[in-house]
Order: structure tokens, then sequence, then C-alpha cells
């Protein structure tokens, strides 16, 4: 009885055995062939699109790199610009739906369609059709010209092609690389903000009151002008833009950019019934009336004593190129070269006090201004930064007689402002001058 089990077994095992092998030599059919692409082209191949359908004409050209709307003073969405360039360089289809179609309005296709047309640098064009979504809702009809093959392809791929030419504007439409300007000047609730720049990440205030600003602060109130952002499309070269309170003595900002281009934002009155409350802005170059936040203009109410200069030398450590320091009679000069800090005849300078010096002298930060106070007396020694452009001078006074944490008066280029700054400056420098041995006797 256990040998016939076993015999049995074995037939089991030799039947599985036989019926794979008959499975897998089997004929199956051939794998479906992989969806085609359609169309592959690079941005910059491109020198305009043409979008054509219900919701009107859309036409983009492309010159040297920079897209425009033909016809429109106002800029194009880089968002929209973005999605678009992209699905062109690589359009394919999800399935083919019919080789030759005959009824074209049963997919959207033909005259229902949106036709989109692109022109190439070299001359070559290319163009196609989008239909409606196909019943689910997950693809859309496309038809490549000319022919009548239909193809879906993935819905995020060319459903923008419909929208209104709404949808291709700029929502950022004052938007500029802070780097670039070079005034910034806004009228808020009556006060004028005027800066100007003067130097490399060096701003001036000249408005309402003359003082260094922080590079930093300005940066923010640029971004700000830059980022807004409209709310909503209002008008085109709006022919009374009175009524919706933009007059001579409107709040605006204004902006000029290294070149010739400005910018100018006109605000006017409050949008009815929204919430959070918006107001009517005009971009005066563009002619184009948007609705924005109202609160966009809050960062330009601040107090303009919280925008004056507290980073007193616009540089970074690895900028100083060279340092002389002088206190009474004794002096002494450091330059860096290809292998690091060096005295005047070339000795090298071990140690790390160099880099210290210039860090510290690189992130001198005003805690407190002093503006009518008398020159400050060289008493703690000045020091040259030589920098690739220009050199900047630190006055070192006295410390600060009170307060727990050391400070030390000091003034910068000749600036008449007396600073109070933490003395981190003043104890590296006694550092050095240990270190390295200077010159007596020199003025």
């Amino acid at each position: 009885m256990r040998r016939f089990r076993g015999t049995l077994a074995a037939l089991l095992v030799l039947v599985v055995v036989l019926t794979l092998y008959g499975w897998s030599m089997r004929p199956h059919p051939p794998a479906p062939d992989p969806a085609p692409t359609l169309l592959q082209v690079q941005p910059g191949e491109l020198a305009s699109i043409r979008i054509v359908g219900s919701a009107g004409e859309v036409v983009l050209v492309q010159e040297e790199g920079t897209w425009r709307i033909a016809g429109a003073a106002w800029p194009p969405s880089r968002r929209m610009l973005r999605r678009m360039l992209h699905q062109l360089q690589s359009l394919e289809a999800r399935a083919l739906v019919a080789e030759e179609a005959d009824d074209l309005s049963r997919y959207g296709l033909g005259e229902e369609a949106v036709r989109v047309e692109l022109v190439l640098v070299d001359g070559r064009t290319e163009a196609f059709e989008v239909g409606d979504p196909n019943p689910v809702g997950v693809s859309y009809y496309l038809r490549p010209l000319p022919g009548r093959t239909v193809y879906t392809v993935q819905k995020a791929s060319v459903d923008f092609y419909g929208l209104s030419v709404d949808a291709f504007r700029e929502r950022r439409f004052a938007a500029f690389d802070p780097k670039a300007a070079r005034l910034l000047d806004a009228r808020v609730d009556g006060m004028r903000l005027e800066l100007r720049r003067v130097g490399e990440r060096q701003w001036a205030m000249t408005r309402p009151r003359p003082l260094a600003a922080e590079w930093d602060e300005v940066r923010t109130l640029l971004g700000r002008a830059a980022g807004v952002q409209a709310t909503r499309f209002v008008e085109d070269d709006p022919v009374d833009p009175g009524r919706y309170g933009i007059a001579a003595d409107s709040d605006r900002v204004f902006v000029a950019l290294d070149g010739d281009r400005t910018i100018t934002v006109w605000v006017g009155k409050v949008v009815p019934g929204t919430e959070p409350p918006e107001r009517y802005a005009l971009h005066e170059e563009h002619n184009t009336l948007y609705a924005v936040r109202a609160d966009f203009l809050d960062i330009f109410r601040r107090d303009p004593a919280q925008l004056r200069r507290r980073t007193l030398i616009a540089a970074y450590p690895w900028d100083v190129e060279g340092m002389w320091y002088q206190r009474g009679d004794h002096a002494l000069l450091v330059a860096r070269g290809p292998a690091g800090w060096h005295r005047e005849d070339g000795t090298p300078i071990p140690g790390a006090t160099p880099d210290r010096v210039a860090r510290a002298a690189t992130e001198l930060t005003a805690v407190a201004f002093h503006d009518d106070a008398r020159p400050i007396e060289p008493t703690g020694g000045e020091l040259v930064l030589v920098l690739a452009d220009g050199a900047r001078t630190v006055t070192l006074g006295d410390s600060v007689p009170s307060g727990d944490q050391a400070r030390r008066y000091v003034m910068v280029d000749g600036d008449p402002v007396v600073y109070e700054v933490e003395d981190t400056l003043g104890s590296v420098l006694e550092d050095l001058i240990r270190e390295v041995p200077g010159r007596e006797g020199q003025k």
C-alpha cells in the first residue's frame, strides 16, 4: 500500500511538469506596441505657438529666449509656459482610438476642436487638434494634423489649451529681479519712501530722511513689489481709471531697474464685496487693471527707522583681500594669497586670526545709533579692509561705559553716524597685534 501511494505521487508530479511544459511551449500573442510619441519639440526649437478655440486666440512668440503674447503688453504666465513647454517635449498617446475616423465630431474634433499650431525656428511646422475628454474624463482625444487618426492622451498634457486668454496672464504681473533694481519710490497714505542703490548691496534712503539703508530690509521691500500677485484680471486699457479710485495722488509703488525699464503700480479703492479685502491696481506700463490683496502695501507703512543700515560692511569674509590696521604708532599690513594670509614681506601667518578679523569686520552690526554725536577719536585704532571693489574703513573709538555686554563706538567710511557694536572686532584685533609683528613709529 505504501509503495502504491509513492507511485501515485510521482505520477501526479509528472503530470504537473508536463502540463507546465506544454503551456510554456504554446505560442503567445505578441505584446501590444507601446503607445507612440506624437510630438517631441524642445523649447529652444520653438518660434511661436498659436492656440485657436472657442475661448479665443492666443499667440505666444519666443524671441531670444523670452516669450511674449502677440498684441499684449502684459507678460505670459511663467507657470503656464513651463507646463506647456514641458508637455511638448514628449507628447505621448495613451491609446489609438481610430486610424481613419469617419465622424470627427464624435470626439470633439474638427470644427469644434482647439487647434494648436507650432512654428519652429527652422521653418518647420507642427499642428494638432484637442477634442473632448473621454467618457471617464482621464484622457482627451487628439488628432495630429494633417490626417484623421485619433488618439487619447493624458488629460494633464493638453487640458490647458482650451482655457481662456486670462489663464495665460502672469499673476505676478510686476515681477522683476530685485538685484536689478536701482530705485524704489513708494507713496503710501501720503508718506513718501525713496531708496536708491549706491553700491553692491548698498542702499541709501533719501526720503523721508537721508540715512544708510539695510540691504536685507530693502530686499524685502523689493521682493514684495516684485511678488505682488493679481487675485483677478479686471480690464485692459481702462478708459477711466478714476472710477476705480486711481488718480494722481493715489498710493503707488515705482521701481526703476538697470537700463530703461520701470514698473509703476497704482493702487486704488477697495473692490466691493471682497473678503479679505482687495484693491484695484493699475500696472501703468502695461496699462492693465488688476485686483490685489489690500495688505500688499502694509510693508511700505513701516517706520523708516527700521530700514536703516545695521550691517555696516556689505561684504563677506572671503571678499577681504587685505587689511591695514593702525593704532597709535603700531601699524601692520596683512594680505591674502593663494596659500593663505601673509605679512607684507611675504612671511606666512600661521593660525586663523586674520580670518577671525575678516569675519568680525564683515559681520559688524549696529546695536544702537548716535546720529548727532561728535566724530570719535580712533582710540581703538583704524582698520582698512581691502576688497575687490574698493576699500572700507572702520574707526574704532572708546568702549561703551555701561551695559552688561562689551560694546564699542565705531564709525564707517567717514559716515557722521556713530554706531554702537559688540566689541568682537576689538578683541580679535588685540589677538592680531600680539601674534603678528607690525611696524612701529608709522602713521
